[in-house]
């Protein structure tokens, strides 16, 4: 974001590979995802702000940073994770439901079906296995818990510092 600041562009390296020993389940996991949904809604907090002041001097011509670019960067942080995407809709599914709305049913059911042509664009796009779309019967589970984790972090309930994730072959 700083770089974005000081009007360097930031582009994406389609060459580039990161390698990173992942947690061997959800619950070691745990420790990991709080510390990134605390960095994204951190970085949200001390940026968007920022953004969207500098965003203001370059509309005026003031900035030597691109508009465009400073918008894309706040929307990057405003956007709330997939998962809490595809949960916020189930909520509004159900919702719609108990409040007999048709409108709010309708609604609900197209955003779900357009996060799930989402989904799969993106992976028929990057030729994945079939082992991956099997993977997919977890969704459920794991938006749950994404979604109860994320909620956590919102409420400052999960608050930590940084803890170091157990890696494959590290638990007791």
């Amino acid at each position: 974001m700083a770089l974005i600041l000081s009007g360097e562009r930031v582009l994406f390296a389609p060459d580039a590979i990161v390698r990173a020993e992942m947690p061997s389940g959800l619950r070691t996991a745990r420790s990991q995802n709080i510390r990134w949904e605390q960095g994204r809604i951190e970085l949200a907090r001390r940026y968007v702000p920022q953004l969207l002041r500098v965003t203001v001097k370059a509309l005026r011509g003031e900035a030597i940073a691109s508009p465009l670019v400073l918008l894309d960067a706040v929307m990057e942080h405003i956007i709330p994770p997939f998962s809490l995407l595809v949960g916020m809709s189930l909520l509004l599914l159900l919702t719609a439901l108990l409040l007999e709305s048709t409108v709010g049913v309708q609604l609900a059911v197209l955003l779900l079906l357009a996060e799930i042509g989402y989904l799969f664009a993106g992976l028929m796009m990057t030729g994945v296995s079939r082992k991956v779309y099997l993977s997919l019967l977890y969704a459920p589970a794991f938006l749950i818990w994404k979604c109860w984790l994320y909620l956590r972090v919102l409420l400052r309930v999960d608050r930590q510092g940084w803890v170091r994730t157990t890696r494959i072959g590290e638990e007791n």
